[in-house]
């Protein structure tokens, strides 16, 4: 188990990552401003990150983790059709960007900014091929993580498309998404 102190620690840090990140000034967003924000000193910092991206990620994914857990929620109530259960999740991560949407407008507008990319590919992969690995039966020509990986970056594909174009709506991204997505998902408990 983890010591209360380490975890108040990093969420304090997350917590000033996330605040300084949503704010005007992006310029701000550095290893100091977090410190100080959050109360502690750089060392302590480097002890438990190596950069801000790495604690904008933990903090991004904290959040996207909570998304996760209901959808396997909601994939066990097996009386739900499979599609009401993936637009369910899709509008969990609509609510999640809309939340976040400056530090996720920025990042997928600064091609050396991986943060949105990254956070959002490793939360639908993981989440995808948990799905996957609960099925028993899955179409033996598909590599799982392949199959996986494969949906997980068109999912994002998607989303910055919908996040950079303010003429696509969260209705066109979700029925876009759904109509695009394999047809071995639908079937997938």
């Amino acid at each position: 188990m983890t010591d209360p102190r380490v975890l108040r620690t990093r969420e304090s840090m997350q917590a000033a990552a996330l605040e300084l990140a949503m704010g005007d000034e992006a310029k701000s967003f550095n290893v100091a401003a977090i410190t100080q924000l959050a109360g502690i000193n750089r060392a302590t910092f480097y002890d438990h990150y190596s950069s801000v991206q790495d604690v904008l990620f933990a903090a991004l994914t904290r959040d996207l983790d909570v998304l996760r857990y209901l959808d396997i929620e909601r994939r066990a109530d097996r009386s739900r059709p499979r599609l009401d259960v993936l637009r369910d999740s899709l509008e969990g991560v609509v609510a999640h960007i809309r939340k976040f949407e400056p530090i996720y407008r920025r990042s997928f507008d600064n091609t050396s900014d991986g943060v949105s990319q990254n956070v959002l590919t490793k939360h639908f992969t993981v989440s995808i091929r948990q799905v996957i690995d609960r099925q028993p039966a899955f179409p033996e020509e598909l590599n799982r993580d392949i199959a996986a990986h494969f949906v997980a970056y068109a999912l994002v594909g998607a989303i910055e498309v919908w996040v950079m174009n303010d003429n696509v709506s969260e209705k066109a991204l979700l029925e876009s998404v759904l109509a695009s997505m394999p047809g071995w998902w639908g079937e997938l408990d």
